[in-house]
């Protein structure tokens, strides 16, 4: 019988030495993983994308070379117009699609709604950030000539681009 004890006392070992090595597999798998979608994350943050301009981008009047984007929108919004001011980023994913659903959508506006195009990253524009409230891009806030806000975080559809901007020029 001592035999067998023996026997079963190796399977036992046995079976606790695949089960410790099962768990250092296991986590050298997950290190692996989470190391290697950090650095294609990192990949893509640290390659260029080339980002659509969006041509022309600018209010519906040309202000002066003395104004800044920022006093833009305040004439803007003292004069009563609908303005749809679009904060983005030349390098994000997300604010490369919707720059290229402004550019489809806006020029059925031109006239009726003046665009101020922000870049978050452009130094010039952070009193306006701070003014705005941006944490999160891409960010479109849009006021109809009464004054009433309402914003939109992340890309926006055709349509709903569409209907936004329907909504603060009348064309409802």
């Amino acid at each position: 019988m001592s035999r067998n004890r023996k026997k079963i006392k190796q399977a036992i070992t046995n079976k606790k030495k695949f089960l410790i090595i099962g768990i250092i597999l296991v986590s050298m798998l997950i290190i692996l993983y989470k190391n290697t979608s950090r650095q294609s994350a990192e990949d893509v943050m640290d390659s260029p994308i080339e980002a659509p301009t969006l041509v022309p981008v600018s209010v519906t009047r040309e202000p002066s070379t003395a104004e800044t984007l920022e006093e833009s929108f305040d004439r803007l919004i003292l004069t009563r117009e609908p303005v749809f001011a679009f904060f983005h980023s030349n390098n994000c994913k997300l604010c490369i699609d919707m720059i290229g659903i402004v550019k489809e959508v806006f020029p059925e506006y031109a006239g009726k709604v003046s665009l101020v195009d922000i870049n978050v990253y452009d130094e010039q524009n952070r009193n306006l950030l701070i003014k705005a409230n941006i944490h999160s891009i891409p960010t479109q806030i849009f006021i109809n000539k009464n004054g009433e806000v309402f914003q939109s975080i992340g890309v926006m559809s055709l349509d709903q681009l569409r209907a936004a901007l329907d909504k603060i020029s009348g064309n409802q």
